[in-house]
């Protein structure tokens, strides 16, 4: 029986040992690939840029990186992704200039909401980073952000195979994916934009509700302090909102093109992003306010 009971542990501690090792297969091939936006913002020949944009669904899908070049002759990135909110933001500035990427400009599109959260969360898809889990600024990220005690983001340094399998549908198989097409990207274009087609929800306009911003949350500091210290010019922007206007504060300076579409539904695809057509006027509008 003891014998028994030696050879299970033997070879469950081997299969366990060799998953954990495909784990790790599957993180490699995903960081060598651009299917996400972490690997896509380190892996483009070029680091050296003029601005990136960083948001959630907002900034991913209202200024539009290619019109933004060719008025301007920059070149830059957008590296926005849905579902995240200021500590992402702030992760992916920090993973960006950590391998070695350079920047003139940082554009942060905010929500209201979210600046006005003082106690963020990590975002529903920050397991994107979990194949960079052993960079510091990525295990710092899931280690200073409140998780459950047995979170598979945070845990994955010391068994990877836990966010692996618990991530399965999000990472496993888009690294299947990524290992026979490196250069597949996830619903983003080359310049890491993604835009919502001009016919969405059914809109109706209301009553514009006006509302000053209240900033919070601690991570849009830590966001300043990191382009202070690398010498990138901040610029904040609000997106274009239906039946809402926010109010800026005399102490912030921003962009704010929270009532720019004048109310215009076909402009919007549902309350809080543009469509094709509201893309264009609010990317052509950006370039003017910053250039002005």
């Amino acid at each position: 029986m003891k014998i028994f009971l030696k050879h299970i542990a033997i070879y469950g501690s081997l299969v366990f040992i060799l998953l954990n090792l495909f784990a790790l297969g599957s993180f490699w091939s995903l960081r060598q690939s651009t299917f996400y936006k972490p690997s896509f913002a380190i892996n483009k020949d070029n680091l050296d840029l003029d601005y990136i944009v960083l948001g959630s669904s907002t900034g991913l899908t209202t200024l539009d990186t290619k019109q933004i070049d060719s008025l301007t002759n920059w070149q830059g990135l957008n590296l926005s992704m849905d579902d995240t909110g200021l500590p992402s933001h702030y992760l992916m500035l920090k993973h960006f200039l950590e391998s070695g990427g350079q920047l003139k400009r940082c554009i942060l599109a905010i929500t209201p909401w979210d600046v006005a959260n003082a106690h963020p969360k990590l975002g529903n898809n920050d397991h994107r980073f979990l194949p960079f889990i052993f960079r510091k600024e990525v295990k710092d990220h899931f280690k200073d952000l409140p998780t459950d005690d047995l979170s598979p983001v945070y845990w994955s340094t010391f068994i990877p195979l836990y966010g692996l399998s618990y991530y399965n549908t999000e990472l496993f198989y888009p690294s299947l994916i990524a290992l026979a097409k490196p250069n597949y990207r996830n619903r983003f274009d080359a310049k890491g934009n993604y835009v919502y087609p001009n016919f969405g929800s059914v809109l109706e306009t209301k009553t514009i509700k006006r509302s000053e911003y209240k900033f919070n949350n601690p991570y849009l500091e830590k966001i300043q302090l990191l382009c202070e210290a690398n010498g990138i010019e901040l610029i904040l922007y609000q997106s274009p909102l239906l039946n809402l206007q926010q109010i800026t504060p005399k102490a912030y300076t921003m962009i704010n093109h929270s009532t720019l579409l004048a109310q215009d539904t076909a402009l919007f695809y549902d309350a809080i992003h543009v469509n094709k057509r509201g893309r264009i006027i609010a990317t052509l509008s950006f370039v003017n306010a910053v250039l002005k």
